[in-house]
């Protein structure tokens, strides 16, 4: 929804400069999509989402995330000069392009993400490593679950 938002607010600015801000278009279109999600809900519209194919919500997941993340990092990277909303592949060409242009900053940023995937591979491997120290057991004898 991030990427609709935004090319909404690009188009906005572009057929009407300089007349709301980012904040005012998107909290208007909020506004917009709650009553049409509340229109469905009435009228019990609800089964119509079942004729979009799985394939094709895990292709447009997949998508919008290579793209945020795509987006995210030249400002982790401290790269400048570029628009970061525009097409994905124009994004990594020149988030590639600008790689000497790095900031020292990102070696705070890159360590962080680097120890984030770290925790989570190793406690992926713990769980399979050592199952019976699960939160199953753990859960079983508490009794409040």
């Amino acid at each position: 929804m991030s990427i609709t938002v935004a090319n909404v607010i690009k188009h906005v600015h572009a057929s009407h400069p300089n007349q709301w801000d980012n904040p005012t278009i998107a909290s208007c279109l909020a506004v917009i999509t709650g009553f049409i999600v509340l229109g469905i809900g009435l009228l019990r519209l609800g089964w119509v989402v079942e004729f979009i194919p799985a394939p094709a919500v895990s292709g447009f997941m997949t998508g919008s995330a290579i793209s945020i993340a795509a987006g995210q990092v030249p400002g982790l990277m401290g790269i400048t000069g570029f628009d970061t909303r525009a097409a994905t592949y124009k994004v990594i060409i020149n988030t590639l392009k600008g790689l000497g242009r790095t900031k020292l900053d990102a070696a705070w940023g890159l360590t962080g993400l680097f120890a984030l995937y770290l925790i989570r591979w190793g406690t992926v491997y713990g769980a399979k490593r050592w199952p019976q120290r699960g939160m199953s057991n753990v859960c079983q004898n508490y009794s409040g679950y």
